[in-house]
């Protein structure tokens, strides 16, 4: 699995985060993007290419897509000033004390994302912290902080092994 990000170059985030899917799909599998479809809990995949697993996000100055042979959910966001109201409805105590907001806010998205959507909301799914390592709230699950991303904040979450190499790119 890989996980590419761009600057966003344009006003429509989702043209940038297309393009940059089709790149990473070319570069990791020699074929043209296929044709996108949601299934029944809004997830988008590739009803011809089963066997390809992506995630797409972007925000005011950032593209990301996490393209693998896994299942995959990923999200990033500009760091912004956030009320109080929305991070105690979103995070707990115990949670902020390990992680900034929007790394939690990142990760939660990125596993909703992997599963389409979910029954519970944001609070309930809880993530910690061993050493270095992020600890999602199922175990099946493996996730990771996406580092170096300017300006903003962004997660990974999967069913297989996480990337061993992050590729930034520009569109």
């Amino acid at each position: 699995m890989h996980i590419f990000w761009a600057p966003r170059t344009g006003a429509d985030g989702s043209g940038d985060v297309r393009a940059l899917l089709g790149r990473a799909v070319r570069e990791l599998f020699s074929a043209e993007t296929p044709r996108i479809e949601k299934d029944t809990r809004g997830k988008p995949f590739f009803p011809e290419r089963p066997d390809i697993f992506f995630s797409l996000s972007h925000t005011g100055s950032c593209v990301l897509c996490a393209v693998g042979s896994d299942p995959v959910g990923a999200d990033v966001e500009t760091v912004r000033p956030v009320s109080r109201s929305v991070i105690l409805k979103t995070c707990t105590p115990g949670e902020l004390a390990e992680f900034d907001f929007f790394e939690l806010w990142t990760l939660k998205e990125s596993f909703f994302k992997l599963f389409g959507q979910s029954d519970r909301p944001f609070y309930e799914h809880r993530f910690s912290r061993s050493g270095t390592a992020v600890i999602p709230p199922d175990p099946r699950v493996t996730a990771r902080l996406v580092a170096g991303v300017p300006g903003c904040r962004a997660a990974v979450c999967t069913l297989g092994t996480l990337p061993d190499v992050l590729c930034a790119e520009r569109l």
